[in-house]
Order: structure tokens, then sequence, then C-alpha cells
């Protein structure tokens, strides 16, 4: 019963620990940039910006609710467990 709320400690934990790596990584990528000459400065931040971004947005929040309601529906008929 437990394991929702397991899965969301280890994910808000392994966004604390990403975040705290963010700035060292971007850090040395400008500087590997920088020594070697590479032209492409920019830093994947990964899916929480993506996520941010897409729940920011209207469509993305329709998409979620849509899922949600795929999902219970789903459930309610046994088709998943």
């Amino acid at each position: 019963m437990l394991y929702g709320l397991y899965a969301g400690i280890g994910l808000t934990g392994f966004s604390w620990i990403i975040n705290q790596f963010t700035p060292i990584v971007i850090k040395i990528v400008y500087k590997m940039v920088n020594n070697t000459g590479i032209k492409r400065p920019i830093v994947d931040i990964g899916w929480e910006a993506g996520a941010v971004a897409s729940f920011g947005s209207a469509i993305g929040l329709t998409f979620f609710i849509f899922g949600l309601l795929v999902e219970i529906i789903l459930f309610a008929t046994r088709i998943t467990k």
C-alpha cells in the first residue's frame, strides 16, 4: 500500500540530486565547449523542464486528464490491474 509513497519519495530525491548536479555539469560543458571549439553551447536539462512546459500548457494538461480517464476506464473494466 505504501508503494506510491515510496515512489514519490524516490522521485523527489532523484529530482533534488539532479538539481544539485545541474549547475556543476553546465559549467563543465561550457568549459568543454570553449576548450574544444565545439559550436553547441546548449545543455539538455532533461525531463523536468519538459514536464514543466507540458503541464503548464492547456494541451499538456488536457492530455494528462485524457490519459487518466482512459486508465480509470481500463482499470474499471478490469483490462488492466
